[in-house]
């Protein structure tokens, strides 16, 4: 993944650790969990708005 996303990303991952902590913690501590979950993120944008 290209520029700023995958940190942006992250963030919000982080950020939404209060209330979600054990789904924020699989993202986190696997990278192929979070690519997958980054796909699936870019998709759910892309369909909202266009291009990403």
């Amino acid at each position: 993944m290209r520029g700023t996303f995958p940190r942006k990303l992250e963030d919000a991952v982080l950020d939404s650790m209060k209330d979600n902590k054990h789904y924020s913690m699989r993202v986190l501590d696997n990278p192929e969990s979070f690519r997958a979950f980054a796909a699936v993120a870019l998709r759910l944008l892309q369909e909202e708005g266009g291009e990403v």
